[in-house]
């Protein structure tokens, strides 16, 4: 009898000690809203949900990139949106130079204009970022990167580097263009190697100073317009590469964060409704145990 009262007073003693463990167990649950806090809960889930986290945290570091990169490829869109108006500006005048009309004065007045534009161009293309680095510098971002010479020669120190980063899973795209590529590379129509922009507006500059027409420029000019529309072009197709791979990312980590929910997050419901099954169940056990244990039998086997 002895041994079975001691039994007795154990096994319900363990009930009771596992009613307390699983009610404490869903209080915390319900409290932190995660039914896992640690991988000794569930070592299988929780190396699934480690998983999905970090897939997350590359989410995370591919949108920083994709931040850094559009912020750049932004100021570029608005230098080079400036740098092709003001070629057409200078096409504008380079038309006026080429009038037969025109005097030599006049000519010159035009002249003055054109410096003050190149002048406008020289600065665009020397735009820093927060940083005070060159954004047309290439892998070279120490500003200024477009400088002149005595004879008011533009000549430009940066390269044609592409700073790449990795926007998705195994995706990458440059974070701009460089000042080689735009500034310094125009192609004209019937000429075999492309032209500095500078050289071009210089040409002109030059002819009115003496006076003369501008005829021999105008195809030049137009040159210099398509190409700035061509860059446009271009930064414009890496932003909209950027946000189409932003999107991506984004309905991935919806999809990634769902699933990890469903890994991690308590459902409240469910454990509510646990919690006062367990609840009941462990105030139950601890009345009739405290009942039991008075009885007279157990009372006179002590």
């Amino acid at each position: 009898m002895q041994i079975s009262t001691k039994q007795f007073y154990d096994t319900q003693l363990k009930s009771m000690q596992d009613l307390q463990s699983d009610v404490g167990k869903l209080q915390q649950q319900i409290s932190s809203g995660k039914q896992l806090t640690k991988p000794s809960d569930d070592p299988i889930v929780f190396s699934q949900a480690s998983r999905l986290q970090l897939q997350l945290d590359n989410l995370g570091n591919y949108s920083r990139n994709i931040t850094l990169a559009s912020n750049k490829l932004n100021t570029q869109s608005t230098m080079i949106t400036q740098a092709a108006n003001i070629a057409t500006r200078l096409q504008e005048l380079t038309l006026q130079g080429a009038n037969d009309t025109m005097s030599a004065t006049d000519r010159k007045a035009i002249a003055i204009e054109m410096i003050q534009l190149k002048g406008q161009l020289v600065d665009l293309g020397n735009t820093t970022d927060q940083n005070g680095e060159a954004v047309f510098g290439g892998f070279r971002a120490k500003a200024p990167v477009f400088t002149a010479d005595v004879n008011g020669k533009i000549s430009y120190s940066g390269d044609n580097g592409m700073r790449m980063v990795e926007i998705g899973d195994g995706v990458t795209a440059p974070t701009g263009t460089d000042g080689l590529s735009s500034f310094m590379s125009v192609r004209v129509a019937g000429e075999t190697n492309p032209r500095s922009a500078f050289t071009i507006v210089d040409d002109a500059i030059d002819a009115l100073n003496q006076g003369k027409s501008t005829a021999g420029t105008v195809s030049q000019m137009k040159g210099m317009v398509d190409h700035f529309s061509n860059v446009q072009t271009t930064v414009g197709s890496q932003l909209g590469r950027l946000d189409a791979q932003k999107n991506v990312n984004e309905n991935s980590g919806l999809t990634l964060k769902t699933a990890l929910s469903s890994l991690l997050d308590t459902n409240m419901e469910a454990a509510a409704t646990q919690f006062s099954q367990k609840t009941l169940s462990l105030n139950a056990s601890q009345t009739s145990f405290s009942r039991i244990a008075q009885l007279s039998l157990f009372n006179y086997l002590k």
